[in-house]
């Protein structure tokens, strides 16, 4: 049996006749090949290996349809979206809130006044707002209801609130606002979109029109909802201002002789301190009117309202 060796180039053993390793390749020494050509027949492997992978698997090739295709486009979108914010800056937000309030500030008004007007010309419906409300008030610009009602109609249109208020008060001819006649539908459409998105203004004022009997006929039912909601909203919670319109509706079913709605709404504001709800609380109690007579309630209610202020609690405790 032949003896065995092993290979210079790669260390694996082979036949001691071996011309030629059958694991690396080489050609040995023994066969006349030195190791300079060994060498170089190595580099010129290398190159050989190379170039076959430059023209076998080109990258622009896997960029584009191979592997590599997802995140290629996905870096082109995001050098499209960055360049077009950049873009969007540049064109179209030269003339921020921040800065129309800074030129304000620093007396700037003029300046100020044709960025505020840039800025709503593109459709922000804040800038619209205030810039009608600048018309209307005459602030930094000649006063001009014509220009105020265009500007915050846009806005109100648009979705803005605080304008859907303005422009709903300007319909029920309380403001001076250019909307042509008096219209009390629109201007309850106008308050009702700025209602059912939140504003408390809003709800306020519609419990207050439907309680007032001027612009609509009397509605307890809807003053009621809508000073509830009012009463309910985060800007408000049952404030002060809250509990007074609560109470105020509340009278107005006693004096129509509906005592449990009317003890209900008192109900409500009395839990939260108004004083005058929690006298009216406690007559009912004391009645028995709109809730079963409870003489021990009366007096915790009575006792209440006189320590919040009552006067009418405070005399009848003194008698």
């Amino acid at each position: 049996m032949d003896g065995k060796k092993k290979c210079p180039y790669c260390g694996e053993e082979i036949l001691a006749v071996a011309k030629k390793c059958k694991h690396c390749g080489q050609w040995l020494e023994s066969n006349g090949v030195t190791s300079s050509s060994v060498e170089q027949n190595n580099v010129a492997n290398v190159l050989e290996e190379q170039e076959s992978y430059e023209f076998d698997l080109p990258f622009t090739y896997e960029l584009l349809h191979g592997k590599y295709k997802k995140i290629f486009y996905a870096a082109i979108a995001a050098i499209v979206v960055i360049a077009g914010g950049i873009y969007y800056y540049l064109s179209y937000q030269s003339g921020s809130m921040a800065e129309i309030n800074r030129l304000f500030a620093q007396g700037k008004d003029k300046d100020a006044i044709e960025m505020l007007t840039k800025v709503a010309k593109r459709g922000d419906k804040v800038a619209q707002y205030r810039l009608g409300m600048r018309y209307s008030t005459g602030k930094a610009v000649e006063q001009d209801f014509k220009q105020a009602a265009y500007w915050i109609k846009q806005s109100a249109e648009a979705g803005f609130d605080s304008a859907q208020v303005e422009f709903g008060i300007a319909y029920l001819g309380d403001n001076n606002l250019d909307v042509g006649e008096k219209n009390n539908e629109k201007g309850i459409m106008f308050l009702e979109k700025a209602a059912n998105s939140g504003n408390s203004t809003s709800q306020y004022l519609l419990a207050v029109v439907y309680l007032a009997n001027k612009h609509v006929p009397m509605d307890l039912s809807k003053a009621e909802f809508w000073a509830k909601k009012h009463a309910e909203n985060k800007d408000e919670k049952y404030s002060q201002l809250a509990c007074e319109l609560l109470d105020e509706i509340a009278l107005k079913y006693f004096r129509n002789d509906n005592y449990p709605k009317g003890f209900e709404l008192a109900l409500l504001a009395a839990e939260h301190d108004y004083a005058s709800s929690q006298y009216r609380v406690a007559l009912c109690y004391a009645l028995g009117q709109g809730v079963d007579m409870d003489y021990l309630k009366a007096d915790e209610w009575m006792k209440k309202a006189a320590a919040n202020g009552c006067d009418e609690a405070i005399d009848f405790l003194n008698d």
